[in-house]
């Protein structure tokens, strides 16, 4: 799929479709060009750093357990978030 017709998928989609569809979205994505974004739903520490609610992200990769994402803070810093906290901390 290209990246302006999935573009133009997602943002003709409700919420509610979003989110019934949410785990096949993200695997278009990956395999896209499009970047995804994520960002913070509360305020999260992690190692002695605060990120606060909103804060945005880009995912880079994953594993089995993480998400590796980039920050979107004034130095790019490189994090892993817990996959079980997805939707309790964070979104995409």
């Amino acid at each position: 799929m290209s990246e302006k017709k999935l573009k133009k998928m997602l943002e003709s989609m409700t919420v509610k479709e979003l989110r019934a569809n949410s785990k096949d979205l993200k695997n278009l994505i990956k395999k896209s060009n499009i970047p995804m974004y994520g960002k913070f739903l509360k305020n999260y520490e992690l190692n002695g750093v605060l990120f606060k609610k909103e804060d945005l992200f880009r995912l880079l990769g994953e594993n089995k357990e993480f998400y590796i994402v980039a920050l979107e803070l004034p130095s790019l810093n490189i994090i892993s978030l817990p996959k079980k906290l997805e939707e309790k901390v964070f979104v995409f």
